[in-house]
């Protein structure tokens, strides 16, 4: 039995991709599962880590009290720290660095969707590190803006 699970250079999706094509990997068929590598270059990452390392503090979910509380009454949850996520996090919320245009860009030609910064619609780019020592994920509800 053949294995349908592969790597390829993708360079097809647009000609951006020509000269320095997506290096793809097939992780799973059903549903498909395709993971990328190298979507940003070294320089890339360095410029967005210093970013984000700035703007980073420990990361903040809903208070699952104030979420019952909430339903009945359209009031706001608190937002708390969470034992099940113990990550640090932040949003970009300048829109004027220019890697970040750049990967915004890039983002754009790989999935074909335009990248927007309707305030209304979308929120900004998430940076978040589990780096931490002990640091892990589990399920929870994201925290809630008070703008919103």
């Amino acid at each position: 039995m053949q294995s349908t699970l592969y790597c390829w250079y993708e360079g097809k999706i647009d000609k951006y991709w020509l000269i320095g094509p997506l290096k793809l990997e097939k992780l799973h068929a059903h549903p498909d599962l395709v993971q990328v590598y190298d979507f940003l270059g070294m320089t890339e990452m360095k410029a967005l880590r210093t970013i984000a390392n700035a703007i980073m503090t420990r990361s903040k979910v809903a208070s699952e009290i104030d979420l019952e509380e909430a339903k009945s009454s359209k009031s706001i949850p608190r937002n708390v720290r969470s034992n099940g996520r113990t990550s640090s996090s932040g949003f970009i919320r300048n829109k004027t660095y220019p890697i970040l245009k750049r990967f915004e860009k890039k983002v754009e030609l790989f999935t074909g969707l335009r990248v927007t910064h309707n305030i209304e619609m979308t929120e900004s780019p998430q940076a978040v590190s589990y780096t931490s020592l002990g640091s892990h994920y589990a399920t929870h509800i994201d925290r809630v803006r008070k703008d919103k």
